[in-house]
């Protein structure tokens, strides 16, 4: 998959880790039944459940697994049709619901 193909960056320069740009159908705040992203971490308080209507399940897995190694890893973008954007840098901890 793509996630894991991409270049997660050094223990000398973790920002040389690749970005990773997702089109998907629709983000929500995770209330209706579309996988949901449960996401913590800097900035956020607490939790923030994101809906991705769109994500395939391997995608939303490959991508978990390409942060596993925090510094390392990759930064995600995600872009519904509708122009909403969801901006995941490599420190926001991901939990797949569904």
């Amino acid at each position: 998959g793509t996630a894991l193909q991409a270049k997660r960056g050094s223990l000398t320069y973790p920002n040389d880790g690749a970005t990773l740009i997702y089109e998907v159908s629709a983000l929500d705040d995770g209330e209706s039944d579309t996988p949901i992203l449960e996401l913590t971490g800097p900035g956020i308080q607490n939790r923030v459940d994101l809906g991705v209507r769109g994500l395939d399940e391997t995608d939303a897995r490959q991508i978990i697994e390409s942060r596993c190694e925090f510094p390392l890893g990759t930064d995600v973008i995600l872009t519904d049709i509708s122009g909403r954007t969801a901006c995941l840098p490599r420190s926001t901890r991901i939990k797949l619901r569904s």
